[in-house]
């Protein structure tokens, strides 16, 4: 601590509620609607608490749902109360198709032919059923899983990092809008990181651009010092 830096404190109200509480709209979407839990399948709580973490991002729900939200791409949603002042969310079905069926790419190599994205929806789907009250049983999903990476197969234990970098990755790639992926060779080092940064972002979105690229993807720099 510094002499005259600012120190902001809150502190909790007797109903148990925080003060920033009514001021956060994300806040109080959460409150209004929330994710059914998943089952245990075997030891796949590594598996469930990730899938919690992205069904739960920003605009994935709207994406692969195709239910407007108030937290999601279409702001025109709110939030409104019930008959006993309980926050509820004020949802509609976005007509056409969930954006994911259209940017679905069955013809890309690196993916599965939609084998993948279609049991994923379905559990994003049936983890927002506002209408269940019960925890799902992702068996669909669990199997496309193991499709993708032998390693998933069975029921032991594994790495959450690794589910997550193996489930977004192949989304990813299902969802790609690049039809072909051409040959680039990026440029050798150079003084000048600015512009060669821009070089690499721009040769990568040349051979990959999806949804998930616009949402969670981002260019970092690291560098050794000896």
């Amino acid at each position: 601590m510094k002499g005259g830096q600012a120190v902001f404190v809150e502190f909790k109200l007797e109903s148990g509620e925080w003060p920033s509480d009514k001021e956060n709209p994300a806040s109080t979407a959460r409150e209004a609607s929330r994710t059914k839990g998943c089952a245990n399948l075997g030891n796949t709580c590594f598996m469930n608490a990730s899938l919690q973490c992205m069904v739960n991002a920003p605009y994935m729900r709207e994406f692969f749902t195709g239910v407007a939200t108030p937290n999601g791409i279409n702001r025109s949603v709110r939030l409104t109360k019930d008959k006993k002042g309980k926050l509820v969310e004020e949802t509609r079905r976005i007509e056409g198709e969930p954006k994911w069926r259209t940017q679905l790419n069955p013809s890309n190599v690196m993916g599965c032919k939609g084998e993948f994205v279609k049991p994923y929806a379905e559990t994003v789907e049936k983890m927002w059923d506002s209408s269940a009250y019960f925890s799902i049983y992702p068996w669909g999903f669990k199997r496309a899983l193991g499709k993708v990476n032998a390693d998933f197969q069975g029921f032991r234990q594994h790495d959450a990092h690794e589910f997550v970098s193996t489930a977004l990755g192949t989304l990813h790639e299902e969802l790609s809008v690049r039809q072909k992926k051409p040959y680039i060779e990026n440029p050798e080092f150079r003084p000048d990181t600015i512009e060669l940064s821009y070089e690499f972002w721009s040769n990568f979105l040349r051979r990959d651009w999806s949804f998930l690229v616009f949402l969670l993807y981002a260019q970092i720099k690291s560098t050794v010092e000896c």
